[in-house]
């Protein structure tokens, strides 16, 4: 279903399509998920009463018979067109990690890791991320590179600037290092190919079209099994 349509030339935002489907939303704060497998109703939100700077997951009626669908995504409210609020994709359901607070989401992962890889040239691959629970919560960072650039140097170099980027694009981030509420990132530098053999094996024992490469991960097994694969003592 159509969700946006173009009145200008910004090619991320646009106003709310009112006249292709019925809309609601709820709060990105919400677990949506937790709603949905209680089977119960719930009062959403409509158009007309989003908050300017806020996300909201989307929920989506449409003529052809999908019902009050749940899409999966997030988006954030940019302004307002006419009294229809501009709205741009944020983020997909699930792609964001809260300790205290931060809402450190992949697409803000994704930029600060891109920015590390260009500024210190770094031959890589494929990432992989997790929360960990500790005395000081932090996330760590799994980093595919070419064993040529492999040293415990450039690695904390790789550390530090990886936390400094994400700090300078998530303000609560930065709030939580800041009051030591959060502990910085930490990364491992891994041989290029080994997380997508480790995946290629976890589809192997489970429906491939079901599997899917997340860059966050929920839990440490995938990540254990990348660390000893590529020779950690774990």
């Amino acid at each position: 279903g159509i969700v946006t349509l173009p009145i200008d030339d910004h090619f991320v935002t646009g106003p709310l399509a009112v006249n292709q489907g019925f809309y609601e939303f709820l709060p990105a704060s919400v677990d949506i998920d937790k709603i949905i497998n209680s089977e119960r109703g719930v009062d959403a939100l409509l158009f007309n009463e989003l908050q300017l700077g806020e996300e909201y997951h989307l929920i989506m009626t449409q003529g052809s018979g999908m019902c009050r669908y749940a899409v999966g995504d997030i988006y954030k409210v940019t302004g307002f067109y006419n009294g229809v609020p501009r709205i741009e994709y944020s983020r997909r359901n699930g792609c964001c990690f809260s300790f205290t607070g931060e809402k450190l989401t992949e697409q803000q992962l994704v930029m600060a890791l891109n920015k590390v890889v260009d500024q210190y040239k770094l031959d890589s691959g494929l990432f992989m991320c997790i929360p960990v629970w500790d005395d000081l919560p932090h996330y760590n960072v799994l980093i595919e590179m070419s064993v040529l650039q492999h040293s415990e140097e450039l690695r904390k170099l790789v550390e530090h600037n990886l936390d400094q980027i994400i700090r300078a694009i998530n303000e609560e981030y930065d709030s939580k290092r800041k009051t030591q509420r959060l502990d910085r990132v930490k990364t491992f530098f891994i041989k290029k190919g080994i997380i997508e053999s480790i995946l290629e094996q976890e589809k192997n024992g489970k429906n491939a079209t079901q599997f899917k490469y997340n860059i966050f991960q929920k839990d440490d097994v995938l990540f254990q099994k990348v660390l000893a694969a590529d020779g950690y003592e774990i």
